[in-house]
């Protein structure tokens, strides 16, 4: 189902899209020809119902499309974690660690749980961790925040294999504020040089 409704709204992006730019240079032509006394008053209204009764709608339907992605990705990321997962595949920057310590990955579900979440804000993500849950194929990104060293875009990035699929399957899970996230992504995401320092960890990738 989660995948169903994340093409579906990839899908409505696409057409939204031509269907904005459609809508704009359609309101400025009415707006051109209401200042030029060029149509009538009856007409402009008729038009203006039409341009209300689609563009609103699709609107709406791409908003919901979104919390209703949002609210799946979270269940799916729920009930793995419920299932106690004893693997996680973890990459940053071409290197990669697997973790076979279910207890450590239990850590990480209590903290993302608890963590802050925070409105989006003028920032963006500075670098990607991705998580890899092998037994699902599922896969979640911690983007470091620009702004805060503390703070985490998280998302679902897909699943394992499908990483080529042109309507893309993602969606994003919003952002966390933790010092504990933070602590828990340097001990045990692939280190930029170095070995691993992190037990119950082992570098594949270096």
């Amino acid at each position: 189902m989660d995948i169903l409704v994340s093409k579906l709204h990839s899908a409505l992006c696409f057409a939204g899209v031509g269907m904005i730019a459609m809508a704009f240079c359609g309101a400025v032509a009415l707006v051109i020809r209401l200042s030029r006394g060029g149509m009538h008053d009856a007409t402009a209204k008729r038009l203006a119902g039409i341009w209300i009764s689609v563009v609103l709608p699709f609107l709406l339907l791409v908003g919901g499309s979104m919390l209703l992605i949002n609210s799946l990705a979270w269940h799916k990321f729920n009930t793995i974690m419920m299932q106690k997962p004893n693997r996680l595949v973890i990459t940053s920057e071409g290197k990669t660690n697997e973790i076979s310590d279910a207890l450590v990955i239990v850590e990480l579900f209590q903290i993302v749980s608890q963590s802050k979440k925070v409105m989006a804000h003028h920032s963006h993500r500075i670098s990607d961790v991705k998580l890899l849950f092998p037994q699902s194929g599922y896969i979640y990104t911690l983007g470091r925040d620009s702004e805060y060293p503390n703070e985490f875009w998280f998302g679902w990035n897909g699943i394992a294999g499908r990483e080529r699929d042109w309507l893309s399957v993602g969606a994003s899970l919003g952002q966390l504020r933790s010092d504990e996230l933070d602590r828990w992504v340097k001990n045990y995401a692939p280190p930029e040089t170095g070995p691993p320092n992190a037990e119950g960890s082992v570098g594949v990738g270096d």
